[in-house]
């Protein structure tokens, strides 16, 4: 898979698909009434202390976090997003990868995203640049070079502006395919309780859940790959 966070299957040694990964940043606009996808209009939030953590469970055990951490200069902001997942076997690790990204915001506009990944000894990559006229080109190990459609934002989850937008893979710059459907609000776990959050429903290129809480903050998120259910805590 080329979007998310990548597990290994039943099998030793059988990979499985990235689900979860990167991040934004910037100051929350002011809020308005919820469109047909049942979120707000896009816009960024940052969330409080200007960082967020996830636990990734795979069949209720802890195997890795994802963590994102915010930096603001001026009206830019930098999101710098660390993905850490190891799978053991009998106390031998089968499964490893590591993800690594930086996004960049101008105010509440998408300017630029660099990442790259060591998926269990594959590497992956993509960035974006700008052409003469503003257009967002990207790049990726997935992907020939291409101009992304008007308004194309990186397949991260924090925001959910995600949720309206073309999206392309934060891993390896492949255009995603999505439909979304916008659940209720439910009581989901995060380390050390329950948050109210509302579901929505990704299919497509996406195969997941995600929530997001009634501040517009990535609440939860679980997927199923290879018999495994995938569950994001947050922390």
């Amino acid at each position: 898979m080329h979007h998310g966070a990548i597990f290994p299957g039943p099998g030793v040694g059988r990979r499985a698909l990235l689900a979860g990964a990167a991040a934004l940043a910037a100051v929350r606009p002011a809020r308005a009434g919820v469109n047909q996808a049942g979120v707000n209009p896009p816009g960024l939030n940052l969330p409080p202390g200007d960082a967020v953590a996830f636990r990734i469970l795979r069949d209720g055990a802890e195997v890795g976090s994802h963590r994102i951490a915010f930096e603001r200069r001026g009206d830019t902001t930098i999101a710098r997003v660390a993905i850490d997942i190891a799978v053991s076997v009998a106390w031998v690790t089968v499964y490893r990868l590591t993800h690594r990204a930086e996004e960049t915001w101008q105010g509440d506009r998408f300017i630029g995203m660099a990442s790259h990944s060591d998926d269990n000894g594959t590497a992956a990559w993509m960035r974006t640049s700008a052409d003469p006229a503003g257009a967002l080109l990207v790049s990726g190990s997935g992907t020939e070079p291409y101009a992304a459609p008007p308004g194309a934002l990186p397949s991260t989850y924090w925001n959910p502006a995600i949720l309206l937008a073309p999206l392309f893979s934060s891993q390896d710059g492949r255009l995603c395919v999505q439909r979304v459907v916008p659940g209720p609000l439910e009581s989901v776990p995060c380390v050390g309780g329950t948050l109210q959050a509302r579901r929505h429903d990704l299919h497509g290129d996406l195969e997941m859940e995600v929530w997001y809480d009634t501040d517009d903050q990535w609440a939860h998120m679980r997927l199923w790959r290879y018999g495994s259910e995938i569950t994001y805590l947050r922390a």
